[in-house]
């Protein structure tokens, strides 16, 4: 079955518009782009395209201009609105009191058990203190690089 000429452009197409920027064009498609026209027509006002995009993308506008200002205040407010959110210790100790209270009443409920049963008992409760210091320290790493500049060495 023979492929029709569009399709077989469309696909050359499709697979130079997926090429990164600056990639190599494999042989096969430069073979179709100097064979065909109307593709390397297509190819000619895409890379002139992309030229007018990276000129108008690289003029310098002014500062003073009412919509950069305008943004400039949005990101204030938001960097602003951002800070005065007060960190909470209240449900991480809350957190902490219902661990130790479920600790403690195990022990206190704990009838003579095999010692490869409590060994096991222990292993979790390692893992839930684990798991309970990963979820304090994950949900509140800013505070700690703020608090303790652990990035002004680097």
């Amino acid at each position: 079955m023979k492929i029709k000429k569009s399709e077989k452009c469309d696909k050359c197409m499709e697979e130079y518009l997926m090429l990164e920027k600056g990639q190599r064009v494999p042989a096969r498609l430069t073979w179709h782009f100097l064979t065909c026209k109307e593709c390397r027509t297509n190819v000619k006002l895409l890379v002139k395209a992309e030229k007018a995009c990276e000129q108008t993308a690289s003029q310098q506008t002014d500062i003073n201009n009412q919509t950069i200002q305008n943004i400039l205040k949005q990101l204030n407010m938001a960097t602003v609105a951002k800070k005065s959110k007060r960190f909470s210790m209240a449900p991480w100790i809350i957190g902490a009191i219902v661990l130790i209270a479920s600790f403690i009443c195990y022990f206190m409920m704990k009838t003579s058990a095999t010692s490869k049963l409590s060994i096991y008992t222990y292993i979790v409760f390692a893992m839930i203190i684990a798991a309970y210091c990963a979820a304090f320290i994950a949900g509140n790493i800013e505070l700690f690089i703020k608090k303790f500049d652990f990035l002004e060495n680097i």
